[in-house]
């Protein structure tokens, strides 16, 4: 997911990349390792759509943090842009999915995908490459945090 680039064209690129890692990824690893290191369920889900009725800057500012909303709760602007056949059922798919969680916490993904395990294809990517979801290796975009972590101190660099 990219954080929207809005009023940041002082900013370089690599800046967000960094911010993007710092903010979305490495917060989630951090979540994820404290959530089994507690023995919750836990599952994983990485957004990337990036459709033209969501864009926010020019160029285009890809997938940012709230955008899976619009197509979740079915209310994207469709006054400039229709969304798009992907955009739709992703939408849907994510209706399933959350109504399918809030009936189970525990449970209610399996349907879905499987639990997370940072070694196996557990990572749920929805949207990416205009499929529905994928799954790819549960820590496929950790690489970018560096640090020790064992579940109950605060993440020490490496």
């Amino acid at each position: 997911m990219e954080f929207p680039r809005l009023m940041s064209s002082c900013l370089s690129n690599s800046y967000w990349t960094d911010f993007n890692d710092r903010l979305y990824t490495c917060a989630d690893v951090v979540r994820i390792e404290q959530s089994i290191a507690d023995g919750n369920t836990t599952w994983r889900c990485r957004y990337f759509g990036d459709s033209p009725n969501l864009i926010l800057t020019t160029p285009p500012s890809g997938a940012y943090h709230t955008a899976d909303l619009y197509p979740l709760f079915d209310n994207v602007n469709q006054t400039l842009l229709a969304s798009t056949p992907a955009e739709v059922a992703v939408g849907n798919y994510l209706r399933e999915v959350w109504s399918s969680f809030a009936k189970n916490p525990q449970h209610g993904l399996d349907a879905f995908w499987p639990q997370y395990n940072a070694s196996e294809k557990t990572l749920a990517r929805t949207v990416f490459n205009n499929e529905t979801i994928s799954l790819a290796l549960g820590n496929m975009y950790d690489h970018v945090c560096r640090w020790a972590y064992d579940g109950v101190s605060d993440p020490a660099p490496l």
